[in-house]
């Protein structure tokens, strides 16, 4: 029988100094990068947080443009370019993605990738986006949630 795990997105501090996967990288490339660049974070960490989000090209252009120390600033010059505003603090689901505004910006993250990537349990996407899982279950805090087979 499969089961389903509710993957809770906690973006707090990784926000602001995240990177975003190249449309000719992989995220385990991208992922390299960062920590190459001191970005604080394990590989699986980085590809939980970073290697799940969708990023326009432009950001992904000024992402790759830019240095470690911009990187590791409290506000990299990227984060207008990958990021849009958003007023209302929180999670919705969006079809097959999950945005979550958090600190003034949006981050929108790929359902299917954060089960592939999941730091724990990583898995497939169960094709449910929400609060209330295929089997029934509902999250933990009653938010949106991807939810994934194991």
């Amino acid at each position: 029988m499969q089961r389903t795990t509710m993957i809770f997105l906690a973006i707090a501090a990784s926000l602001l100094g995240a990177g975003c996967d190249p449309i000719d990288k992989t995220p385990e490339e991208t992922c390299e990068m960062l920590i190459d660049c001191g970005y604080n974070m394990t590989q699986n960490g980085c590809l939980a947080e970073i290697g799940s989000r969708e990023l326009s090209s432009s950001c992904l252009d000024a992402m790759f443009a830019t240095t470690c120390e911009d990187h590791l600033s409290s506000y990299p010059s990227y984060v207008d370019t990958c990021y849009d505003t958003c007023t209302v603090e929180g999670r919705v689901c969006d079809e097959d993605d999950i945005r979550i505004c958090s600190g003034g910006y949006e981050v929108v993250y790929d359902c299917y990738k954060v089960c592939r990537y999941a730091e724990e349990n990583p898995g497939s996407y169960s094709g449910s986006c929400g609060t209330v899982s295929p089997n029934g279950d509902v999250s933990d805090d009653g938010g949106d949630v991807c939810w994934c087979w194991e």
